[in-house]
């Protein structure tokens, strides 16, 4: 019973530390989403604040620091993995290499470009690891050999089989994304071309609508109107029958860091979308809010539908 009363007392503080802890993280990631840097991708001379940053080394590179909403000290994160990389050391495996082109063919072909959950050198920038469930878990595992990893940020690479391109709207899964956006313009009355060329929008814009519109469908909820619906099938037909395939033009809600990036992991849409479309508008960044903030003045409150 001694023993059972040391266990209960040791997470009692375990999980108080743990609250202060997370309390803290969660102010300097707020802190952080008010700042404004530039910093250089790791592995190539491309420039850009936070956000965007992270979404060029997502989409061009293929490596996945994480889910924004799980990530704090940011700055420091990339300088840590530029230096590993300039050494020629393997972010995931720590293996040092002769040279950074025989570095990027290993992380490539070993499916290495990512950062690996189990090095405890990374855990300070990731929230999770602040929480008292995990810290609990931490010490309930610190006996045992890791069996795998749990968290949804750690996920292995996608198979091959899974890089179909699912349409914005219906369940209709096609082999390219223009045979997908094809389809949306003639079943969904969703033209993306021309919405960029009539709207204006950069990349950046672009990659946050495609990323608004599907978190909108994957939760039932009309990208027009924000009526939540029981189910998808719901959803369509509320939005086939009063063309609420379109977003608000004046109100932008995909306007949010939330939305760079991908809510389908793999999207072979954003892999088709050319960040140089851009070019010219690189003088005046898109200003992306720090967190997702719903619009102000809807056409209609949200209405649950059961």
């Amino acid at each position: 019973m001694a023993g059972h009363g040391g266990a209960s007392a040791a997470a009692s503080c375990s999980r108080d530390l743990g609250s202060s802890q997370l309390a803290e993280v969660l102010e300097q990631q707020q802190n952080e989403r008010n700042e404004t840097w530039t910093k250089q991708c790791i592995f190539c001379p491309f420039s850009a604040e936070r956000a965007p940053l992270v979404l060029h080394m997502a989409i061009q590179h293929k490596f996945k620091i994480g889910n924004p909403d799980n990530l704090v000290y940011v700055a420091d994160l990339i300088e840590l993995l530029r230096s590993k990389f300039n050494n020629y050391c393997c972010i995931y495996c720590e293996r040092i290499f002769k040279g950074q082109q025989v570095l990027k063919k290993h992380m490539k072909t070993k499916k290495h470009m990512r950062i690996n959950p189990k090095l405890p050198l990374y855990d300070r920038f990731f929230i999770s690891s602040y929480t008292p469930e995990q810290a609990l878990r931490e010490n309930e595992d610190s006996e045992e050999d890791p069996t795998g990893d749990t968290i949804d940020d750690w996920q292995e690479e996608p198979k091959a089989s899974d890089t179909c391109c699912l349409c914005l709207f219906c369940d209709m899964t096609f082999d390219s994304s223009v045979l997908m956006l094809s389809h949306c313009s003639e079943q969904h009355f969703f033209n993306l071309t021309a919405i960029q060329s009539k709207w204006e929008l950069t990349y950046y814009d672009t990659v946050m609508l495609v990323n608004f519109i599907r978190s909108s469908v994957k939760n039932n909820t009309c990208v027009q109107c924000y009526t939540i619906f029981a189910s998808k099938t719901l959803l369509l037909d509320h939005m086939t029958h009063l063309k609420h395939f379109t977003p608000d033009s004046i109100l932008r809600p995909w306007n949010s860091e939330k939305f760079l990036f991908p809510v389908l992991d793999p999207d072979p849409l954003l892999f088709c979308l050319d960040p140089n479309d851009s070019d010219a508008q690189e003088d005046t960044p898109t200003q992306i809010s720090p967190t997702m903030d719903p619009p102000t003045h809807q056409p209609q409150a949200p209405i649950q539908l059961l």
